[in-house]
């Protein structure tokens, strides 16, 4: 399976997204790449952000609360949908759009661009992370900064270790991950029974993940011209080590 064929993943899983709870850890990484950009002492030439795989919207909308410009793209409409009506109810102005992350442009480039929450582990060939990061690149103003996550083959070995259920009011999610060692790819399975009127409708999808070493993502990123890149162990200022989970990386364009 390639990144382009898990293009849809996400149609069903839009409606249940927020419910769900998978909202949260992009809601964390905004204070925290704010904290990171603080603690570097790095400034975006401008207060612009472009946040890619912005899924239902709401690191873009905790950016725009924080007065900044905001743009966000996501391949997925039934996320953008959602995305947008999140948006509308909090009367807040944001360029949504769709696209991949691979191959999209920009008219005017930004001083920030972020890509939260497993996104580019959804690049199964390191090509592609290659490719993304280059087109990030070029999305930035001189100066500019991305500010990214990923999964470490650690952190996906652990997280296929058992099954995870979790119960909410009116939804049940059933989680199963199995990891591939030799490709570094996790398979998880990800069940939903949503609450209707005739009981529970039951939704079913198949994501899968790569692994990536911070080496790797450090590499990738020099290779796609950003003249200063930054790694640290997530949501911490501390560096990545051999045992790390997920890799938060900040580049600067130069």
């Amino acid at each position: 399976m390639t990144g382009l064929e898990q293009a849809d993943v996400y149609r069903e899983f839009a409606s249940i997204y927020d419910e769900a709870g998978f909202s949260t850890f992009s809601q964390e990484m905004v204070p925290y790449t704010l904290a990171l950009l603080e603690h570097l002492g790095w400034t975006p030439p401008a207060r612009t952000v472009l946040d890619l795989a912005c899924g239902t919207g709401t690191a873009a909308l905790e950016f725009f609360q924080r007065g900044w410009q905001v743009a966000g793209l996501d391949r997925s409409e039934a996320m953008l949908a959602v995305a947008r009506q999140k948006a509308a109810a909090q009367g807040v102005e944001i360029d949504w759009r769709q696209g991949d992350m691979r191959t999209f442009t920009v008219a005017q480039p930004f001083g920030l661009v972020t890509c939260f929450f497993d996104a580019l582990n959804y690049l199964l060939a390191p090509e592609e992370l290659a490719q993304t990061f280059r087109q990030v690149h070029e999305a930035l103003l001189p100066g500019g900064l991305f500010v990214c996550d990923v999964n470490t083959p650690q952190g996906l070995e652990a997280g296929a270790a058992g099954e995870a259920v979790e119960i909410f009011p009116r939804l049940v999610t059933f989680m199963r991950e199995r990891y591939d060692a030799e490709n570094r790819l996790a398979r998880v399975r990800l069940s939903f029974y949503v609450a209707d009127a005739g009981g529970y409708r039951r939704l079913e999808e198949i994501h899968v993940e790569r692994g990536y070493t911070f080496d790797e993502v450090g590499q990738l990123l020099h290779g796609a011209g950003f003249t200063e890149v930054r790694l640290f162990d997530c949501f911490t200022f501390d560096p990545p080590v051999g045992t790390s989970h997920r890799v938060a990386a900040v580049a600067r364009r130069g």
